[in-house]
């Protein structure tokens, strides 16, 4: 496999938030892009991630090949990329290229990696909805001043998420034609802020955020765009 991102910032971007939930993982290349499945070591949340070979400048891979990493040293070296960035695996390593004034090469182990993936894509929601990733992102930050979870709630056209603590509450609300769209079904469930906090990053990538959950069932959050997929599913907070 060897593939060249003129514009790695996105790439980066995925990483970090990957590198906030799972420490080790595979990344899994094959004709048609990158792909990244992996759980948490709790097995409390799951991470999907993809990127398309037509996001690469060039992209050149045979077959199937599955790359085993410590994340967040992955990251530390993709840190120091600010311009195009090379991968190519080489036997037992994979090679990191930094282009820039100089050309700087980091050698990175590919580790033997052996997860249990949740079935995902078994999972059958009742709700979902398209909601503004601004409105997403401040409900989870404003949650996160009161309390150390939320509640995701899906009824009629409204979407409310909230929280409350020892002494304070929140309540955040949208509602459909106002940064809510694509309502079907009704749920309620809450979440560990913990998780949903460490995801914030990712909904920045695109306008919208995608999100499909039932009653006291995992919520799964989706962020898509041309270049570039990321999603999480988090297994729900059983309320007592």
């Amino acid at each position: 496999m060897e593939a060249v991102l003129s514009n790695p910032k996105v790439f980066k971007d995925m990483v970090d938030v990957i590198s906030q939930i799972i420490d080790e993982g595979v990344f899994t290349f094959s004709e048609s892009g990158l792909e990244f499945l992996a759980p948490d070591r709790a097995t409390v949340a799951v991470i999907h991630a993809r990127v398309p070979a037509s996001s690469f400048e060039s992209y050149t891979c045979s077959g199937e090949e599955k790359v085993g990493l410590n994340i967040p040293a992955f990251l530390t070296v993709l840190k120091r990329a600010s311009g195009k960035l090379g991968l190519k695996t080489v036997g037992d390593r994979l090679e990191v290229t930094i282009y820039g004034a100089s050309t700087r090469k980091f050698s990175l182990p590919i580790l033997e990696i052996n997860q249990e993936v949740p079935p995902v894509s078994k999972f059958q929601f009742s709700a979902s909805l398209t909601v503004s990733s601004r409105i997403l992102e401040e409900g989870i930050n404003d949650a996160d001043i009161v309390g150390d979870s939320v509640v995701f709630e899906l009824s009629g056209e409204k979407f409310v998420m909230r929280a409350e603590g020892p002494t304070s509450s929140v309540e955040i609300t949208a509602e459909k034609g106002s940064g809510l769209s694509s309502i079907s079904g009704e749920a309620r469930a809450r979440y560990p802020l913990d998780y949903l906090k460490k995801f914030v990053k990712a909904l920045r990538m695109a306008e919208n955020t995608r999100v499909q959950l039932s009653t006291d069932y995992p919520v799964k959050l989706e962020v898509e765009r041309n270049d570039a997929y990321i999603s999480l599913i988090l297994a729900p907070r059983v309320e007592e």
